[in-house]
């Protein structure tokens, strides 16, 4: 995988979340689409997550939201 893509796992390492809050955040409205998809597999630009990170975490709680 090129260093400038990421998958989940790599998002959960990236921002120090568990891979369950990962793929919440990946859910997430706002988050950035895939830059591409191997097989089943999506993966983002780094930067894309990056910058999303920075503007939006922490998410917060809006207790209307139906938890997974």
């Amino acid at each position: 995988m090129p260093a400038d893509l990421v998958d989940v796992p790599a998002i959960s390492a990236l921002l120090g979340v568990s891979r369950r809050t990962a793929w919440r955040y990946v859910e997430h409205p706002g988050f950035p689409e895939p830059a591409a998809q191997v097989s089943r597999k999506r993966l983002w630009k780094r930067s894309a997550v990056e910058r999303w990170a920075g503007k939006t975490l922490p998410l917060k709680f809006d207790p209307r939201q139906r938890q997974r």
